[in-house]
């Protein structure tokens, strides 16, 4: 696996609303893996992850422990948006996930 270069954020709040759909896939444009971080069952989250996947290739996780290493061979840069009500804690675990992954450490 390739180091992951960058770890861009799309802030939660800001997803619900048109402006903050475009900002998420603005992201996804630019990234070669999108992780899109909610609840299975939100419609928000859904939402952002079939228009991220329209453009890039898109996880959609609701905890850290989702994401699989394979996801990101071969990938330089990564974005992370999540769901309005997603818990910031829960983004923060995400992105140390990912850090971690990158670093050689995470399994």
């Amino acid at each position: 696996m390739e180091k992951i270069r960058s770890c861009a954020s799309s802030t939660p709040s800001a997803t619900t609303s048109e402006n903050g759909r475009r900002r998420a896939l603005e992201l996804a444009q630019r990234v070669d893996v999108m992780l899109v971080i909610g609840g299975h069952n939100s419609a928000n989250t859904r939402h952002l992850y079939e228009l991220c996947e329209k453009v890039t290739k898109t996880y959609h996780v609701e905890t850290d422990t989702e994401i699989n290493r394979s996801w990101l061979a071969g990938a330089k840069t990564v974005g992370v948006t999540s769901g309005a009500s997603t818990d910031e804690a829960m983004i923060e675990k995400v992105i140390e996930r990912l850090k971690s992954i990158a670093s050689g450490e995470g399994g």
